[in-house]
């Protein structure tokens, strides 16, 4: 392999393990529910991220074979005047190798270890590492480690993000994902259309038909797998609604019958602080108005009589853009959706599962070119 060139070397890399895992996925009567692969430190270090994501945009350079410069550019010549625009500038080595293991060649998730990881080498103690070790694996087997009593099985979770893709001469690719949720029901996530990039609001923003499509889709997916729709609908989405968004997710839901909520979760403006020695409890909100809260989804748990962070913890703005449920109700769910993150041994995190692995899908979503023979997978135990 060539380390003199990342790009050449990190290809030559994926090739090689490509045809392992082929190997294994073929070789065996059966087929493994999962794949557990080994990068060693210097592996790891050498290209885990190869190139410059922030690299200045080029412009095509796409040559006239009819009116060629024969010295200027003879040692640049081309045969084919066509230019890859769809090159990234920079590559994810664990984002290249999930999307290997969803070609349906193999369609085996991947469980990726390293070296010092296994050695002890990392500031997670034994027990920490096992524990998320065992339950990733559990789950990426087809199994759920553990569900939530108190969310209601009839209700629904989407969460709506957005990915940046940036090639070597476009940089514009804003599109969007979404990650389908129920308490007892393996997620689903969804790739949606590219969108464009609202200057004014400083975020990509859906039109209404997207926004009616990407809803349209996931409640397709629910009713393939549950022969039913659900009785409610709750949206997650990490920027605020714009009306064209609102009219495309209603119209989408209007003829369904059901209960639905478009909540969006910010950072909050404000800070509040408690007397004592710890930050503000998990949990602690304060309602400003039936469609808005400041909530913290991390904090001082009192049950564990400490903070298990190292920041101080910041609230969310959450706010109900429409809906039929109390701004208390949703801050609750989002509370418990918290506790759904099946790959860490941690009590909570302070993000929702509905859009917690908005970066990590979307960075998979990045591999995915125009001419790729296979889609992205549907199930998000190939994304962890």
């Amino acid at each position: 392999m060539d380390k003199s060139n990342e790009f050449t070397f990190i290809e030559s890399l994926l090739r090689s393990i490509e045809s392992k895992i082929e190997r294994i996925a073929k070789v065996a009567d059966k087929k493994p529910d999962v794949i557990l692969l080994l990068l060693t430190e210097e592996v790891y270090e050498l290209c885990h991220i190869v190139g410059d994501y922030h690299r200045r945009l080029r412009k095509p350079r796409i040559i006239d074979a009819n009116q060629l410069d024969l010295f200027k550019d003879f040692d640049t010549l081309q045969l084919s005047p066509r230019v890859d625009t769809d090159k990234l500038v920079s590559r994810n080595l664990r984002s290249a190798l999930k999307k290997i293991a969803m070609n349906p060649v193999y369609g085996v998730p991947i469980q990726i270890i390293r070296e010092n990881t296994l050695l002890g080498k990392e500031t997670q103690n034994l027990a920490t590492r096992s524990w998320n070790l065992c339950t990733g694996l559990y789950y990426k087997t087809g199994d759920l480690p553990w569900i939530l009593d108190a969310m209601d099985a009839k209700s629904c979770f989407l969460g709506i993000s957005f990915y940046h893709k940036k090639t070597a001469y476009r940089d514009y690719v804003f599109s969007s994902m979404a990650h389908l949720f129920s308490n007892d029901f393996n997620s689903v996530v969804l790739r949606g259309d590219p969108v464009p990039f609202d200057s004014v609001l400083k975020a990509p923003v859906l039109d209404r038909e997207a926004a009616q499509k990407i809803v349209e889709k996931a409640l397709s997916e629910y009713f393939n797998s549950r022969e039913s729709y659900p009785e409610r609908l709750v949206i997650h989405k990490t920027s605020r609604y714009t009306d064209a968004e609102i009219e495309g997710f209603e119209g989408a839901l209007s003829n369904k019958g059901m209960a639905y909520d478009l909540v969006s979760l910010t950072k909050a403006p404000l800070r509040l602080i408690r007397w004592g020695q710890y930050p503000m409890p998990r949990a602690a909100a304060y309602e400003f108005s039936d469609r808005d809260a400041y909530l913290y989804t991390k904090g001082f748990i009192p049950d564990l009589q400490t903070y298990p962070g190292s920041h101080i913890p910041s609230p969310f703005w959450v706010h109900k853009a429409r809906g039929d449920s109390s701004i208390d109700t949703i801050c609750s769910e989002i509370l418990m959706l918290t506790k759904l993150n099946w790959n860490t041994a941690d009590f909570c995190c302070g993000v929702p599962i509905t859009v917690s692995f908005a970066r990590n899908v979307g960075d998979v979503f990045k591999e995915f070119r125009e001419q790729d023979q296979f889609e992205p997978s549907r199930f998000f135990r190939f994304y962890m």
